[in-house]
């Protein structure tokens, strides 16, 4: 809340930067603690949309975008992105987040 009250458009070119790299990175893992330790699907997906907005694109990680469909539900366009993700770690992360959605068939559960 800090980071974000300070308001990106005031910083310099590398505050910013490293500003939205912080709060990226805090909502992208936020996003999963929406779905499975507070099962609330309006949260994820609020923090999903506000992780991309903040991710450039240029950004390494393309798990943020796919979590992004699968908390909409969108198992189809999360299958349709998986080309898209280039480092193989990753690829099976992604896999193992498709196969939890549809094993479940929802995204949001408490898992405690």
């Amino acid at each position: 809340m800090l980071i974000e009250s300070v308001g990106l458009e005031n910083l310099k070119e590398k505050e910013e930067m490293w500003s939205r790299e912080i709060l990226w990175f805090w909502y992208h893992h936020a996003i999963s603690s929406a779905r499975i330790m507070y099962p609330n699907q309006e949260l994820a997906q609020a923090f999903a949309s506000k992780a991309l907005e903040l991710q450039n694109g240029e950004h390494p990680n393309q798990i943020t975008q796919l979590l992004y469909y699968l908390v909409h539900h969108d198992v189809e366009s999360a299958e349709a992105w998986v080309p898209n993700i280039v480092d193989v770690d990753d690829r099976e992360v992604v896999a193992e987040l498709i196969q939890d959605y549809k094993d479940n068939m929802s995204f949001y559960k408490n898992k405690t």
